[in-house]
């Protein structure tokens, strides 16, 4: 009952430090403006009729024309939802809150199995940091590599992926620990 309690309020920590972290003004300090929204909303449903991913130049061509398209640019790839949504409604939320909750009940799940060797609370909270790094490292830091985007919001969700399983594993690790009577 006592790991539950640790994962739910990891969960909590986790959810509310993202919270905090998106709200600053340098996660959304290197996103490009329009010159107009609403006219460029319109047209994008035109150019993109389907939802969905769109990558230029599109795969779909023949490997030859990708290769030249892809050397005189530009390269794109655009995610387009077409019916709205609130900017944080509360399916968002839940939805949001359940992943967190996911991810870190095999987390702990994971430092359950290896607390022979994570017997200390800064071994535990180090472990979650690993993680939070390993995460960051494969995920929002391949995305440039790969796929040409630009680094800057990659780096921002990067540093959110480390802190916010550093800030859980703080929670956590004084939660799943070994049995009493063994190191804490």
């Amino acid at each position: 009952m006592k790991k539950l309690l640790g994962i739910f309020l990891s969960t909590v920590a986790m959810f509310a430090f993202g919270a905090a972290y998106w709200m600053t003004p340098l996660t959304t300090s290197f996103f490009q403006s329009t010159a107009d929204d609403d006219a460029t909303g319109r047209r994008m449903k035109e150019m993109f009729p389907v939802p969905g991913t769109y990558y230029l130049p599109s795969p779909r061509n023949p490997p030859e024309r990708v290769q030249a398209l892809h050397e005189a640019g530009p390269i794109a790839t655009v995610h387009i939802r077409h019916e709205g949504a609130p900017v944080m409604g509360a399916k968002v939320l839940a939805t949001g809150f359940v992943h967190e909750l996911i991810s870190l009940t095999l987390a702990a799940a994971m430092m359950g199995a290896l607390l022979g060797v994570l017997n200390t609370y800064v071994r535990r909270v180090g472990f979650m940091l690993a993680i939070g790094v390993l995460i960051a490292w494969f995920s929002p830091l391949s995305q440039p590599i790969w796929w040409y985007r630009p680094w800057p919001v990659h780096v921002v969700d990067a540093v959110y992926t480390v802190l916010a399983w550093l800030v859980a594993g703080l929670v956590l690790a004084g939660f799943v620990k070994p049995a009493a009577g063994g190191a804490k």
